[in-house]
Order: structure tokens, then sequence, then C-alpha cells
């Protein structure tokens, strides 16, 4: 508190975040919440099974102030918007509420694939699945994962069907096997996180 970090708990996440509260802040941990829930439906999890199960995210605007209280430092892997190891995820902030909700819930499939699931599968499963079930519709305290957008409006910054798209109008739409060959090494670049949701 004293270094400005800020925690909200749900029942699944306890979030530290340096943002000014909102009522979008507000709504991430609850909305994650839910979104396990339909996560556990999804994979035949039973959710009752798990009744500890809970992760701890990091939502970060000012990365120095997280370096200086240890929580970015140099154990942690490169990454350029989110992360996540065992049951901790790093989220770097977002330019919409939309995708910074997206990205938590990104981190939170991983974690839960992770520890709950007896394999994640290759890559483009991983990044595939994370993106998928955390490609969402919030609306009333609700919300729907997954979700395929209508219109681009939508999902605000999201953007992994222009991305297919304009593979397609370029001629560089990739094949499965190229798919397939999504190289766990470094950081994805967009396009392969488009093209891991697609498959």
């Amino acid at each position: 508190a004293v270094a400005g970090v800020r925690k909200l708990q749900g029942k699944r996440i306890t979030l530290y975040f340096d943002l000014p509260v909102d009522t979008e802040i507000e709504a991430l941990c609850p909305a994650f919440d839910l979104a396990f829930r339909q996560w556990c439906d999804y994979f035949g999890v039973k959710e009752q099974d798990y009744p500890d199960w809970r992760i701890t995210c990091y939502l970060i605007q000012d990365k120095e102030r997280f370096r200086a209280l240890g929580v970015l430092n140099d154990t942690l892997r490169q990454f350029a918007n989110g992360y996540s190891r065992g049951s901790e995820t790093w989220v770097y902030e977002q330019s919409t509420p939309y995708y910074r909700r997206h990205l938590l819930l990104h981190e939170g499939v991983h974690s839960f694939m992770d520890s709950l699931l007896p394999a994640s599968g290759p890559v483009w499963h991983r990044e595939g699945m994370a993106e998928l079930l955390g490609t969402h519709r919030w609306q009333d305290g609700q919300i729907t994962a997954p979700y395929y957008p209508r219109t681009r409006e939508e999902l605000p910054d999201w953007g992994r069907i222009r991305l297919v798209q304009d593979d397609f109008a370029k001629g560089r739409a990739k094949f499965l096997p190229d798919v397939l060959r999504i190289s766990p090494e470094g950081n994805l670049i967009n396009e392969e996180y488009g093209w891991s949701w697609a498959l």
C-alpha cells in the first residue's frame, strides 16, 4: 500500500494493481470468478473438487514500481503483455478495459489448464484455448466465455479475426502444419495468437 499498490480479492483471484479504482477494475475479480465456472464446464472439471484453487495476478501500469517490490524480477521470462507461471500471473495495463479483462482471463486460462488438466498440449493448443476462453462478453455483471463477437466494436483491441483476414488478403494465410509448428520459444507475435485461436 505504501508503494501505491492496491489489492482486491475474489473467490478465485487476488489482484494487486497500481491503477485508480473504478467500476471496471472492481469488476475484474467477479468476472474472473464467473469465468472460472465456465472454464470448468468447458473442460468437464468439477468446480466443487477444487474449493481452494486461486491465482494471484499483478496488474501493472508502472513497471518500475513492481520491480522495486520484487514482483517483476530476473526469474521471469520477458513478456510483451502478460505471463503466467503456476498460480501467479502478470498483466500489463492495456489500451481498453475489454482488452485488460481479456488478457487477465487469458493468463488465468493458462493457470487453470496447467494446474487442473493432465496435459495442456502444444503451444498452438495452449494459446488457442487461452484466446478462446479469454474472449468473452461482459454485460450486467454476467460473463459469457467463450464468445464469438458479432461486430469488432464488441471486443475493442482484440483484433484476432482481423489478423487472420489480413493474412488471407495478403496471401499469407497459414496452412494447418504452419499453425501446428508455432514455437514455444520467446514471445509469440499477435498473428500467431490469432491463428492459434482460429485453429
